[in-house]
């Protein structure tokens, strides 16, 4: 609807008016008449009607028709408004229209894998939407810490559930998030500003598909496979980085366990605990990295493994890390391996029996729980799908 200015109840004074008022009402009414055709119509035209049904049936039709130059002038007046009207009405809806795609966080694109949006602006961030309760004076608390993540546009529901079982703990982190697409970086531009403890990057590694990605899948793995390079940018700055991937669930305060003398600190997969052995298999997906001489040498060689896949094979990041940790190449690493119970992998987590003996969870990974659906279906089972990204979610 366009023209508000204009009262829908307008109703004319026929009997009571003068010729000029009528002129008057007339200019009026082919304004009203251009601007509401769509819901009005039939009011504005019965009005219409009445109005020049008194003006041409009144006495003064016949000085009117003696005067045809003079009448001419008003009926020019009527047309131009009338075609005024049309065209002010015309150039608020397409303005509305034009603002309503500028506040849109996402468009249709491309069912291609690797398809990348035509169009994308950073969505107005709404004084309900508070994705941390910490101030500046609480985050400088942990100094030298980030917690790091990335993600594209498929899993933004999820790094928000992620973001509000932060929340909910009451710690606060430094969290930087790496945006892998042009959508998530300006959608999380526009939702984190002005909320200390939220960075937000933009990859410099080349931007990916904002869909959702199937684990083991080629596009997946060259997701995945930046960690190691994102890891390293921050650990030359002398940063202590927990690492962790969206499709985490924060319970209570982390940061306890990872206390003392480590190089990192991850979940073995096979749940070898306390010590690693041979048959370890460490999860990159949640790990805590400490900037020590050993950490970044055997970063920069990871780093340089991936990056010297010139077949192509897109070997995934944690394999070669793995590898690298069974031969001590290039320095032996002091791996802390968390405790099951506290950092539980999601398969563990979501067995009934287990949870009603370990119920001290710190932070849940949902690894080996595959695909985004999947996962938001445990979620929802098990009551931790959060109303911010059943919100967002329910927008899509």
């Amino acid at each position: 609807m366009v023209c508000d200015a204009i009262p829908i109840s307008y109703r004319l004074p026929v009997q009571q008016s003068s010729r000029r008022e009528h002129y008057c009402d007339l200019i009026k009414l082919s304004y009203m008449l251009s601007c509401y055709r769509e819901c009005w119509i039939r009011q504005i035209v019965t009005d219409a009607c009445k109005l020049l049904t008194f003006i041409f049936a009144s006495p003064t039709s016949e000085v009117m028709k003696m005067h045809r130059v003079k009448c001419a002038f008003p009926v020019a007046v009527v047309v131009a408004c009338f075609l005024c009207g049309f065209h002010v009405g015309r150039v608020k809806q397409v303005t509305k229209r034009f603002t309503r795609q500028k506040t849109e966080v996402w468009d249709r694109v491309s069912h291609s894998p690797l398809a990348l949006p035509t169009r994308w602006t950073a969505a107005p961030t709404s004084p309900t939407t508070r994705l941390s309760d910490c101030t500046v004076e609480d985050v400088r608390k942990r100094p030298g810490v980030i917690v790091l993540t990335t993600t594209n546009t498929g899993y933004l529901d999820i790094l928000l559930n992620l973001l509000e079982s932060i929340k909910r703990t009451g710690v606060c982190p430094n969290v930087t998030i790496i945006a892998e697409d042009p959508q998530a970086h300006a959608f999380l531009l526009g939702i984190s500003s002005g909320q200390p403890g939220l960075n937000i990057l933009k990859t410099n590694s080349g931007f990916m598909t904002s869909q959702k990605l199937m684990f083991g899948t080629k596009v997946y793995k060259k997701l995945v496979n930046k960690r190691a390079e994102y890891l390293l940018s921050f650990l030359e700055k002398g940063l202590e980085v927990m690492f962790t991937d969206t499709d985490t669930f924060w319970f209570r305060d982390p940061f306890p366990y990872f206390q003392g003398d480590f190089d990192v600190a991850m979940l073995d997969e096979l749940l070898n605990y306390p010590e690693r052995n041979p048959t370890s298999r460490f999860c990159a997906g949640l790990a805590y990295f400490k900037p020590t001489e050993r950490t970044l040498r055997f970063v920069r060689e990871w780093v340089r493994r991936m990056k010297g896949d010139k077949k192509k094979k897109r070997t995934p990041d944690q394999d070669v890390m793995n590898n690298m940790l069974l031969h001590d190449q290039p320095v032996h690493m002091e791996v802390r391996s968390l405790k099951p119970s506290f950092f539980p992998k999601g398969k563990l987590f979501y067995n009934n029996k287990w949870r009603r003996v370990n119920n001290n969870t710190a932070v849940m990974h949902s690894s080996m729980i595959l695909g985004h659906d999947k996962k938001v279906t445990y979620y929802k089972e098990h009551n931790m799908w959060l109303p911010i990204a059943s919100n967002f979610s329910n927008k899509l």
